[in-house]
């Protein structure tokens, strides 16, 4: 499954953290499914229980029998390779937010994300996903926000770091999207940072399709042209845990020339932050989030 930004703020373990300020208070945990629930899925599938399983039947699961382990002995070996939502907990003893996983946990992981919600005063605003990720010498994950953000023209955007590749030569290329509607069409802006453009770019926009139409981004990517009309959007949150609706995030941008990517500074004691962890099982998991 996928996670959504819901569960990085009020789904999952019915935990709460209280802003202090507003009395607010947003539950954490995991948005995808727990360990246990996944090894109860799978020990299901071992022994043929696929009914109910929506697309599962004895027609399309007989790969879960060739590997010539037992059920027992791959739900074992899952049990112990199993990325551990308990252990994000933060140490605030030295003034500063640290995280510390052991290496056998760090070795789950897959993607690491800051999340980051703008508090407007009557709502939260979700941000996006970035990575710009800190360390101490000892590897504790810092958890911190420098206030600033992804900005196209100056603009804040709601920014999705979609992921990250490093070629042989040691080249690295990170993708991001950017939720807009482009002409009256829902799209994303893909932005592409690499050695050769340190400060990004944009590459142009696919079409985001939207009731019903498909369930995937479309392939296909349209470059901005002179006249493009762009409307960003974020997803917003109540104070109450509940997804308000999508909204329009900013000016309407008519293009005139290549839109320039830069870093806007957010205003400081408004800002929430969480991290997202993504395990090699694509189950995403965030820690409590606190108030920057």
């Amino acid at each position: 499954s996928s996670g959504s930004s819901y569960g990085s703020l009020f789904g999952g373990s019915g935990s709460s953290y209280s802003t202090g300020s507003s009395g607010s208070s947003y539950s954490t945990g995991s948005s995808g499914s727990s360990g246990s629930g996944m090894l109860e899925l799978i020990s299901s599938l071992l022994g043929g229980e696929v009914s109910g399983l929506s697309g599962l039947d004895s027609g399309n699961t007989g790969f879960f029998s060739g590997s010539g382990l037992t059920g027992k002995q791959i739900v074992e070996s899952l049990e112990g390779n199993l990325f551990d939502p308990a252990a994000l907990v933060w140490n605030t003893s030295t003034g500063q937010h640290l995280l510390r996983l052991p290496q056998s946990q760090w070795q789950m992981v897959s993607q690491l994300d800051m999340n980051l919600f703008y508090d407007d005063g009557e709502g939260l605003v979700n941000m996006g996903l970035d990575n710009p990720l800190h360390f101490t010498e000892t590897g504790d994950l810092i958890g911190e926000s420098s206030g600033a953000w992804i900005s196209i023209n100056d603009q804040p955007v709601a920014y999705f770091h979609v992921g990250t590749t490093v070629d042989n030569d040691g080249s690295t290329t990170i993708i991001g999207r950017v939720p807009c509607y482009l002409n009256g069409e829902r799209a994303n802006l893909i932005l592409v940072f690499d050695d050769e453009n340190p400060k990004g770019y944009v590459a142009g926009a696919r079409t985001d399709y939207r009731e019903g139409e498909t369930d995937t981004l479309a392939k296909g990517m349209l470059p901005l042209q002179v006249g493009d009309v762009l409307d960003f959007v974020c997803d917003y949150y109540t104070y109450d845990g509940e997804y308000d609706d999508s909204y329009y995030l900013g000016e309407q941008m008519v293009v005139e020339t290549a839109p320039v990517i830069s870093s806007t500074w957010l205003d400081e004691g408004s800002l929430v932050v969480t991290y997202r962890f993504t395990d090699l099982y694509g189950q995403d998991y965030w820690t409590e989030p606190f108030i920057q």
